[in-house]
């Protein structure tokens, strides 16, 4: 892990970066992070889940998942943005913002995720940017480390 990274996720309100390893090759990791048939299995934290996924994945395609609390209360929140650039399997960069139920939505964030492989081992380097508040960059950390944990389980059954 670099030194810049643990600096810049030490220092700042408005971003963080996690680093990651699975136990899978980088083109599935790369898989299982872009793909509508994993992100309805893992895109949400532990007391949500996706209720549905659509995505086009190219430079300039948008895409859209929804999350509602795993007891059914409460209204849909979606998810949604666009794909900045795409460098399969190594990388990913995307917007995100969050549409809430009464219409508003939050403001634009940016992730960019660099995947590695080395002897079968992937070290994901999850970095999310353009936090308002660091609140919210506490918040969005605590759901992506519940949603990453569930992706651990999805490489281990494939």
């Amino acid at each position: 892990m670099s030194k810049e990274l643990l600096k810049l996720n030490d220092t700042t309100d408005d971003q963080f970066v996690m680093i990651r390893e699975f136990s899978a090759p980088k083109s599935l990791v790369f898989e299982v992070l872009t793909r509508s048939e994993h992100i309805v299995k893992w895109s949400c934290p532990k007391s949500m889940k996706v209720t549905f996924s659509e995505t086009e994945l190219k430079v300039g395609g948008a895409y859209k998942f929804g999350m509602r609390s795993v007891s059914n209360k409460g209204a849909e929140m979606i998810l949604a943005g666009v794909y900045r650039e795409i460098d399969e399997p190594n990388k990913i960069v995307y917007t995100q913002i969050y549409q809430m139920p009464d219409g508003n939505s939050s403001p634009e964030t940016l992730i960019t995720i660099t995947l590695d492989e080395d002897k079968g081992i992937t070290q994901m380097i999850f970095h999310h940017t353009g936090f308002m508040s660091k609140q919210g960059r506490d918040n969005a950390r605590m759901g992506w480390e519940e949603a990453f944990d569930k992706i651990v389980s999805i490489l281990s059954s494939n």
